[in-house]
């Protein structure tokens, strides 16, 4: 099966991130970044996610990795498959939701995290993100 960037996924996606976007006041967009704990992208700005538990669906984990890194619930039907990418330096891959939200409520970091923040979209695109995130970034904002 092709994944988004053009390379063969030969087994079911193992793990789930969420590219969410939010409004502030004055309509200027924003995304959801975490900074991880982990190695080896530990300290570096990412998408929220995390691997599928058993029995779990990409969109479930996604879901559940955005609540425990950001301490925001999403539900798991507002999320919007943008599709499949490989995951760097493994044999694996992520599928990857999109949701806009109403609103940016406070995020509280936890889980694999250790910061979360509202970043400005326009700003997101000139940092060097964890994994392909920037291309995942580039991806869920095209027009």
């Amino acid at each position: 099966m092709p994944s988004s960037n053009g390379n063969t996924v030969s087994k079911e996606a193992g793990a789930g991130h969420v590219v969410a976007f939010a409004d502030d006041h004055d309509r200027i967009r924003h995304v959801m970044l975490v900074t991880r704990l982990q190695r080896p992208y530990d300290g570096r700005p990412a998408l929220p996610g995390g691997r599928r538990r058993p029995g779990e669906t990409t969109s479930a984990a996604a879901a559940r990795a955005f609540r425990e890194e950001t301490g925001i619930g999403i539900p798991v039907q507002v999320l919007q498959h943008l599709g499949t990418w490989d995951i760097p330096g493994c044999d694996d891959s992520t599928d990857v939701y999109t949701v806009l939200l109403p609103d940016m409520p406070d995020p509280q970091p936890g889980g694999t995290a250790s910061y979360a923040r509202w970043a400005l979209l326009s700003g997101v695109r000139t940092t060097l993100l964890a994994q392909n995130h920037n291309d995942i970034v580039d991806a869920a904002s095209a027009p």
